[in-house]
């Protein structure tokens, strides 16, 4: 089957790396750890810098996870209703109770803190 497949083309493409991954790369090799492993020489010590580094350039998130935050932040909004709108609204569902079949719990649930 070997024989039968097409020549292996390779498409060597470079990409810079993003700011995160600069500024993880350079942290990395700053570290003393890595600097005595360089100077060291060891096979499997090489090994296991390049295998770091191939995370900072394909998978940063494997190298150093970071949790996503939000600026966005809204308050709950609370929701005054005359009484008589309520029952009006009771009303529409047929008096049906929490749980009953047809119950829309998004209709008054969150207006009764049910």
């Amino acid at each position: 089957v070997e024989r039968q497949m097409p020549a292996k083309v390779e498409h060597v493409v470079l990409c810079k790396l993003s700011r995160r991954q600069q500024v993880l790369y350079e942290e990395f090799m700053s570290r003393s750890e890595t600097q005595k492993t360089i100077k060291k020489g060891d096979y499997f010590g090489m090994m296991a810098l390049l295998m770091q580094l191939r995370k900072v350039c394909n998978h940063p998130e494997l190298f150093e996870p970071r949790t996503a935050k939000s600026p966005l932040s809204i308050p709950a909004i609370r929701l005054f209703l005359p009484g008589c709108i309520l029952l009006d609204m009771y009303r529409a569902i047929g008096g049906r109770r929490l749980y009953d079949e047809g119950y829309c719990s998004l209709l008054l649930g969150p207006l009764l803190n049910v």
